[in-house]
Order: structure tokens, then sequence, then C-alpha cells
């Protein structure tokens, strides 16, 4: 004992260390305890039994438990019961414990600025390797997360945001950003939509992908990339109709031979190259004339290939003409070149309506005749009307059967 008074009530114990006035005087016949104080104020309490230590004063320089490669469990207890924070020397962790009836334990990381201005920090984790042998890039903070002002601090604002950073070579930058509002930006400092990615997104991996579904405002629209099926499928809403896939053009000034979007079919993969990884087929939307308020005059172009880039081979003007092998139809319909209607030993009816009713031209292929049904017709420029004579006829088919009939029905 060393002090006075130090250990005075203690009769029957042994193996106690008191040091201080009145040290231990609480203390009437435990063993084996360390006691430094007052008696009224005990700063440090230990049992050399289970090695156990107390302090009840604040500790103004290092303290250091155990050594390297031999340490020891450092605990501290909360107010409220189960709530403990622990270094556990075994698994080489620490464990913020919440309260057994309270929720979780919570790592809380402040600022000591008393005036909070936009871009300031008001907490961080740092992740770093600060002994690697490789020195410089490889021992700065590699990775952070932490919580930065988005504006001036008041009363009645605390707009924070969480910023993700991570590195390659310098100390860790900004990656990932998730705002007040809820907005998570990736490849940005301000993100404008729920989810704003600039940079290329992928999901699953070569063989193995995942559905990716939109949702739109109006219920049952949706677009999905059905990883199963391989397919997109854009879905229109439950009661206002189809799906639509639209496509535009940004110019904002429209001019003839502008392409308002496009359709593309290619094999880019082919091992052969060359001509056979090119743009094998396209449909397009082509401006037809300048746009105005009032025109936006615009033809559909269909484009195949033989060997080069696709190329136009048929067109549907603003007009309806449908032009085949040409890019200026003169009438609705306009082949310039051979036009077949079925194969040999396999053929299919063809009808030329006439300005009047009841007259036609007609080839049957049930019958394999030709049928001309009118008024009149034209011989080699030289009019015939209501023909009597079956064998002028013929002889200007050379040979073929050909039917005439007046409109009256009269068959010649």
């Amino acid at each position: 004992f060393v002090g006075a008074l130090a250990g005075a009530l203690n009769a029957a114990g042994s193996g106690n260390v008191f040091i201080g006035y009145k040290a231990g005087c609480a203390n009437t016949s435990g063993n084996c305890c360390l006691v430094i104080g007052n008696g009224s104020c005990d700063i440090i309490t230990g049992d050399f039994n289970t090695a156990s230590l107390g302090i009840n004063a604040p500790i103004y320089s290092t303290l250091t438990v155990g050594v390297n490669d031999t340490g020891y469990d450092v605990k501290f207890f909360g107010a409220s019961a189960g709530a403990f924070m622990l270094y556990d020397e075994s698994a080489d962790t620490l464990d913020i414990r919440g309260a057994a009836a309270a929720g979780p334990g919570v790592l809380k990381l402040t600022t000591g600025e008393l005036t909070n201005v936009d871009g300031g920090i008001l907490g961080r984790l740092e992740f770093q390797a600060p002994l690697d042998s490789a020195g410089t890039d490889a021992i700065l903070v590699a990775a952070s997360i932490w919580a930065e002002a988005d504006a001036t601090f008041s009363a009645t604002v605390n707009t924070t945001d969480l910023v993700f950073a991570t590195a390659t070579s310098a100390t860790a930058a900004e990656k990932m950003r998730i705002t007040s509002a809820g907005c998570v930006g990736i490849g940005t400092t301000a993100p404008a939509a729920g989810l704003d990615v600039r940079g290329t997104v992928t999901v699953g991996v070569n063989d193995t992908g995942h559905d990716v579904t939109f949702f739109g405002a109006s219920a049952g629209a949706f677009m999905l990339y059905d990883e199963s099926a391989d397919t997109l499928d854009v879905r229109g809403a439950t009661a206002a109709g189809p799906g639509v896939l639209k496509l535009t053009t940004g110019e904002l000034t429209n001019v003839d031979g502008g392409i308002l979007g496009r359709l593309e079919f290619q094999a880019p993969l082919d091992s052969a190259g060359t001509d056979a990884c090119l743009v094998a087929a396209s449909i397009w939307a082509e401006a037809d004339a300048t746009f105005s308020a009032s025109v936006n005059t615009t033809d559909m172009v269909f484009a195949t290939a033989t060997s080069a880039t696709a190329a136009e081979q048929m067109r549907l003007t603003s007009g309806g003409c449908l032009g085949i092998a040409t890019t200026a139809p003169a009438s609705l319909l306009d082949v310039r070149g051979t036009v077949q209607v079925g194969v040999n030993d396999t053929g299919h009816d063809v009808k030329f309506f006439g300005a009047t009713a009841g007259c036609y031209f007609l080839w049957d292929e049930d019958v394999n005749t030709l049928e001309v049904c009118g008024t009149d017709i034209k011989l080699n420029g030289s009019s015939v009307t209501n023909p009597t004579s079956v064998d002028s006829i013929k002889g200007y088919v050379n040979g073929g059967a050909l039917k005439w009939e007046v409109a009256s029905g009269t068959t010649y």
C-alpha cells in the first residue's frame, strides 16, 4: 500500500495494490486488486486474477494494447444494454454494436466546421495500402466515400450528396454520386435523372444475360429486352394502342435528301470480312423537300445489297407512288424493268380496270386466255368498234386465244 490510509479497511484480502491517499478504502476483503485513486475517485482499477483494467479518466497520450502479432480485445460499452464497440483481436475487426432493443450500431463521421458551404466535406471513409513496398501511387488513398454539402447549410437546409471515389493512378477521384434528390450519377457529378450514366452500360456477360425492362408513364407500357428470347419488345399501354419505336433526327433544318431515321441490317462479325460485314439492307425515311411549318414531305426508301453497302431499290413517295428501280416514280406503281407474275406452270390472274364500268383487261390463268371487256379495241393503232369477226382479233395476237366481249355482253 502506498499513501496515507491506503487499504486501511482491507484487513482480510491479500495480493492487493493500493496507491494514493485512502486508495482502496471501499475495498474491505478483495484479493489481487489494483486501485489508484484517493478513496472517493478511483482513477484506475484492476483485477490481477482476470487481467482486467478500468480507467476512469481521460487519456492524454498514446494508448497501446498488446504488441505487433499479439493483440488483445478492446471493448467500450455504451449507456444502453447490449451496445458496445469491440476491437476483436482474433478476427482483426472493429464491431460497433447497437443496443439490444434500439437498432443498429452507428459509426458517425462529423465535421467541426461552424459554417458549411457547397462542396464542404462532412465526413469521409478512406481505403488505403500505406505500407505497400511499391510506394508513390501504391500508397495513396485508393478509394473513398464521403458526404459533401451541396448548398450552404442553414436552419432549414442540409442538402448533401454521397460521393464514391476510386483510383487507377493517383489519389481516388469521384466516379459515382447520389444526390440529395435521390439521383444516381455514374460518370457525371450532376445527374439529370434518377439514373444518369455517362458511358457504356453492360448487363450480364456474353452467353449469360438478364432481362432489362423500362416502364412508361401509362399502365402496361414498357420496353423489354428479353434475354431468354433474345428479342426487344416495345409494348404499348394497355388501353392506348400499339408500342412505338421512334427514330428521330437531331437536325434543326431538314432539307431535301436528309435522313429522319434509319433501320439497318448487318452481319458485322462475319469471318469473311470486307463486304460481308457492311450494311446489307436498310429502310429509311428521307425528306423530299425542305421542312417548314406546313411542309414535312417524306419518302420511305428500301435498300438492299449484293456487294458493297446497301443501295436504294424501292421508294414509296409522300404522294403514295411506289417506284421499283426508280427514285422518282411517275405513277402509283412505276416499275423500270421486267414484271413477272407467277412462274412457269403456276400463274395468277392479272386484271386492269378501265375508267368505264364493266371494262377491263384480264389475263385469266385458269383458262390461259387474255380477255378484253369493252366497247371497242385498237389493233395496231386502228380502232375496231363492236367487232363481228373473231378471226381479225385472233390474227392480231398471232394465233393466241383472245376473247372479245362488248359491254352488252355479246361475245364474239
